[in-house]
């Protein structure tokens, strides 16, 4: 029998073959659906509250800016526990394009107007999010790789006389 195990097709692209280890998240579906949905809430939320016109909106004061990080912390901080780095990486672009796009639209809203130290609020949230995200992943979503689990499902029940 050659060296090196087999694989027996549960694995993409012979990825256990190669001898290195596939890293994979330990989030249940279950649980990345919560934490889905919880991200579209918390991103309509933003969106509603960005274009909402000024004279819905409470009167926020000195504390206008401090709403910026933490709409944009909720938004990032949420894909960053469970979603592949890739993908968080892609959402981080696309929050920070969304914050200066939101801040011309406020330009067609009554009572709202761009501000640039919004939109520099903005970024900050959404990297403070992905931060705090990032040192909590370990103890959310631990990981684990498939090359353990495949040494495991291929273990043998009893020693062979």
């Amino acid at each position: 029998m050659s060296g090196g195990p087999k694989s027996d097709g549960r694995f993409r692209d012979g990825a256990c073959d190669t001898g290195k280890p596939v890293v994979v998240p330990a989030v249940s579906a279950t649980h990345r659906l919560v934490l889905r949905c919880l991200w579209a809430v918390s991103l309509a939320g933003l969106i509603a509250g960005s274009l909402l016109p000024g004279t819905l909106l409470p009167g926020l004061g000195r504390f206008d800016k401090l709403a910026h990080v933490s709409s944009y912390a909720a938004v990032m901080f949420l894909p960053s526990l469970h979603e592949r780095w890739r993908t968080v990486l892609m959402f981080l672009g696309g929050s920070m394009v969304l914050g200066v796009m939101l801040e011309f639209l406020q330009l067609l809203t009554p009572d709202r107007f761009f501000e640039p130290v919004d939109v520099a609020a903005n970024i900050w949230g959404a990297l403070l999010g992905l931060s705090v995200g990032a040192i909590l992943r370990p103890q959310v979503a631990p990981r684990r790789t498939r090359r353990a689990n495949h040494a495991a499902a291929n273990a043998p029940t009893s020693r062979p006389l």
